[in-house]
């Protein structure tokens, strides 16, 4: 977790967490122990040096990376279960602002809670649906205007669970909306924002990877990746490397960058009967379809 204000990154253990210079990895510059021998089950941090740390047996506790590189805690609460996955995230555009929401998914419950910060106040719980596992969370900001914020939740069964926050009126500035459930592949899904330009987008990484990103209306839309079983991934932006990626797959390390989305312009055409077969005939730029229709219990081809 880097914190670029401060030039200095923070990486957590069982034990807690430990705040280094980047010029100087061998040496901490501050440290954060759990209290009474509990043991660190999830973290997550942002540039503006906010950090959240779940705790084993169901804990959630919020610290501060200072501007004189000193690692405080805020506030401790008590989970009804323990987290899987915590995300601080801003919603916000632009580098080090600061959250004021977060979130922790949890095991036993399958649900995603969201919290105020600095405070961890209840803000919103979110259903996951029975027998599903929380493995990564992201709060997400997709556009420029606010009209395509979401809470993406990867599962372990490969799908995700994308729930759009809407503007409202309320102290928080956002309610719960619909929740959307996508099969990505089977393995456990992990996400990581990136950028493609000034376009925001996410990289869902499993057996058969997949980027999310939003339409021109705020619609969450996806596209395939030429990549296979992706377990890690994260985006990486500098002079030699702009707007790049850091891939981990099959026990390698790649680098590289992700083209700019293509968006498709769909359009539907009703047959009233019912598709079997489609083929593309390139020479003729033409699609044929193969379909049944039944009269009378009869099938006619």
């Amino acid at each position: 977790m880097l914190f670029r204000s401060n030039n200095c990154i923070v990486h957590a253990t069982a034990d807690g967490l430990t705040l280094t210079k980047i010029d100087s990895l061998s040496s901490a510059v501050a440290t954060w122990s759990v209290p009474d021998g509990g043991v660190v089950s999830a973290a997550a941090a942002n540039n503006a040096g906010q950090v959240l740390v779940a705790l084993g047996g169901g804990a959630l506790v919020y610290i501060e990376c200072t501007s004189t590189n000193e690692l405080k805690q805020q506030i401790k609460i008590d989970l009804p279960h323990e987290a899987a996955c915590v995300d601080v995230t801003p919603l916000q555009r632009g580098d080090n602002q600061r959250a004021t929401l977060c979130g922790a998914g949890l095991w036993r419950d399958a649900t995603v809670r969201l919290f105020a910060l600095p405070s961890l106040a209840p803000v919103a719980s979110v259903s996951l649906g029975p027998a599903a596992l929380p493995r990564s969370l992201l709060l997400a900001a997709l556009s420029a205007n606010d009209d395509a914020n979401y809470v993406l939740c990867g599962l372990g069964d490969g799908a995700l669970l994308a729930t759009r926050l809407d503007k409202s009126n309320d102290e928080h500035g956002f309610s719960v909306g619909a929740s959307k459930r996508v099969a990505l592949g089977t393995q456990a899904v992990q996400l990581a924002p990136f950028s493609i330009g000034d376009t925001p987008h996410v990289f869902a990484a499993l057996d058969r990877p997949a980027v999310l990103y939003a339409s021109e209306r705020g619609q969450l839309r996806f596209a395939n990746v030429d990549a296979r079983n992706v377990t890690c991934v994260a985006g990486i932006n500098t002079p030699l490397y702009q707007d790049s990626l850091c891939l981990c797959a099959d026990g390698e390390l790649s680098l590289g960058r992700v083209d700019r989305v293509q968006r498709l312009h769909v359009r539907t055409h009703h047959i009233d009967e019912s598709p079997r077969r489609i083929v593309h005939l390139p020479r003729s730029n033409l699609l044929v379809v193969l379909t049944v229709k039944s009269r009378d219990r009869k099938s006619v081809v």
